[in-house]
């Protein structure tokens, strides 16, 4: 029996060269490793500087190729802890890309008590490797490595004779670390942060620095870390009113965290008066975090209502807020015309047994013009559990009216308590019509052990906000999930999942 072959009809050579197009890459993972080897090694070079940490580590992974590319730009920021056993190493490998190293961590380990008859520590910090790092730009000192005041003096006199292009300067302290010095006077730097303990004051060291670099530093910030140091002999005077009245001409972000955490450390000074006039003589400040207490209740940095030192003309140049509800309300009441030119703002709010902070606030947005260039709107409502969930009518409340009054809102992120069904999150976001990403822990949507369906949960917001694209979650582990959305003519929507996002 004879078997009669029939040619296929156009439209079906016409789908199977469109199949063959698509799933060719797909198909063929050699000719897709193949592909991407194909480009030149500058073009890498340029999309190698645009990653983070996380991401060129997976890139450096594919291939032996990629590896050669992206392995400079996985030493743009380097750590060093004394207490690594491959320390040597790893300073060998920092020697042969020194070249791209922009940013170093010294990592210090508590010291071990002196023992009698012991020789004494030295620092781990090797200069004659530092020197070598000519693109050198910040610094960061996690605990302290020096264990006698000559090394803290050489320390410094290094980083201003061989290191004149390091601008930025960040300590953390950790529990038993400490500086042999009072004095830490490193000039030329444009940007400082320095963490603090929820003690008194900040630690004479950084008044010091602060002066050496008052007439370069551009951005400020003194943010909480957790822990106590009472015991300190540094920390035994109140050095907030010395901070205040200092003057940075260049001032253009500041950032201040608590200064005074417990109620048994009281105020030696009017800080709150303090703080007011400093900011009002820094009229260039563009960026202003004043934060309140995350684990103490009813404690918060504030400014000074009293009086006319906030007048309507108060950091003409502000363009983005982050504070309490108490600071905002004072400005609002004093008719601060840079809160309508803010492009972001964030609201901190500690849930208690009232919500009178917050009722103040509805109360003069009511009569204001609130806040018609905010793009970027974020709020963080945290407190105690029993508290959270009584509030959080409250919190909803809050989102509504602040939809009415940031009309321009392209981005939102926060927290607004416990479990939050994908009804409530669309009735509570629907107000702001030019929604296009929104960021949100995953326990807020489906608390701890609930399971996530993006298409089901992601519908209803979805449809609230017909501009949105992105949703992005983050999750404990650090892998955030990102969520994109196109919507079709038809008025199809599809959704694509991006994972991991650091």
């Amino acid at each position: 029996m004879k078997t009669v072959q029939t040619s296929p009809s156009a439209p079906e050579l016409k789908r199977r060269r469109t199949v063959s197009t698509l799933f060719s890459n797909v198909a063929s993972p050699d000719k897709r490793v193949l592909q991407h080897h194909s480009l030149p090694t500058e073009i890498w070079s340029l999309i190698c500087a645009l990653l983070n940490q996380h991401d060129l580590t997976r890139l450096a992974r594919v291939s032996s190729t990629l590896l050669h590319i992206s392995r400079p730009f996985l030493y743009r920021n380097v750590v060093l802890r004394n207490d690594s056993p491959s320390l040597e190493y790893q300073a060998a490998a920092v020697r042969q890309y020194a070249s791209s190293v922009l940013r170093l961590t010294l990592f210090t380990s508590a010291w071990m008590p002196r023992v009698f008859n012991t020789p004494e520590p030295t620092t781990f910090v090797d200069y004659v490797l530092m020197s070598e790092l000519p693109r050198l730009r910040e610094v960061v000192l996690i605990g302290t490595p020096f264990t006698v005041e000559q090394e803290q003096i050489n320390f410094v006199s290094f980083l201003r004779r061989l290191a004149p292009q390091c601008k930025s300067f960040t300590y953390v302290p950790h529990y038993l670390t400490y500086f042999p010095s009072l004095n830490l006077p490193i000039d030329g730097l444009e940007s400082l942060s320095w963490y603090t303990y929820v003690a008194k004051s900040p630690q004479p060291q950084a008044i010091s620095l602060l002066a050496a670099s008052a007439q370069t530093l551009t951005s400020i910030s003194f943010p909480n870390c957790p822990g106590f140091a009472y015991s300190m002999p540094e920390f035994s005077q109140d050095t907030w009113g010395l901070l205040f009245s200092m003057r940075f001409p260049r001032l253009t972000s500041f950032s201040l965290g608590l200064m005074y955490a417990q109620p048994t450390l009281e105020r030696s000074q009017d800080t709150t008066t303090l703080l007011t006039q400093f900011l009002k003589d820094h009229t260039s400040i563009q960026d202003l975090t004043l934060g309140c207490s995350l684990q103490f209740p009813g404690l918060y940095e504030g400014l000074s209502g009293v009086g006319d030192l906030i007048q309507q003309d108060f950091l003409p140049n502000l363009r983005s807020l982050e504070s309490h509800p108490a600071n905002i309300t004072i400005m609002l009441n004093q008719n601060v015309k840079s809160l309508q030119s803010l492009n972001k703002l964030t609201i901190l709010y500690y849930c208690e047994t009232s919500d009178a902070p917050l009722e103040s606030l509805f109360a003069v947005m009511r009569g204001s013009a609130g806040f018609p260039d905010v793009e970027r709107l974020s709020i963080r409502f945290t407190g105690d559990v029993k508290f959270m969930g009584v509030h959080q009518i409250t919190m909803f409340e809050c989102v509504r009216r602040l939809g009415a009054c940031c009309p321009s809102v392209r981005s939102f992120s926060g927290y607004l308590g416990l479990f939050v069904s994908p009804t409530e999150l669309s009735e509570t976001l629907q107000y702001f019509r030019l929604l296009e990403t929104i960021e949100l822990p995953w326990t807020m949507l489906k608390g701890n052990q609930g399971v996530f369906t993006p298409h089901e949960d992601f519908l209803p917001i979805t449809t609230a906000c017909p501009a949105l694209s992105t949703i992005i979650i983050n999750t404990p582990a650090s892998n955030h999930s990102k969520f994109s959305f196109e919507r079709y003519p038809d008025g199809y929507l599809s959704c694509i999942k991006v994972s991991p996002r650091s």
